[in-house]
């Protein structure tokens, strides 16, 4: 996660060419135990939703939800970023 946030943070990057490879780490930290890592997570995915195209972000995180998942903090999470993207 320290290596996305770093992406993030430089000027220049595309960041639409590593979206669909940074996805897959970011959203199973959404329910990880410690509760720093869980933070670090919904910031940065709070970054992308800054930084993205609203619809490229709702794209992907509507994909995530599709998914069956016994997890239901991660779809709590993702209906909370994607109410966040509206706003």
């Amino acid at each position: 996660m320290n290596i996305i946030f770093s992406i993030l943070d430089t000027p220049g990057i595309h960041i639409n060419t590593y979206l669909p490879l940074c996805l897959p780490g970011i959203l199973p930290k959404l329910v990880y135990d410690k509760v720093q890592i869980r933070h670090k997570a919904v910031y940065i995915l709070r970054k992308l939703v800054r930084i993205l195209k609203k619809n490229t972000l709702l794209h992907n995180f509507l994909l995530f939800l599709d998914i069956e998942d016994e997890e239901w903090h991660r779809k709590e999470e993702l209906l909370l970023l994607i109410c966040y993207i509206f706003l």
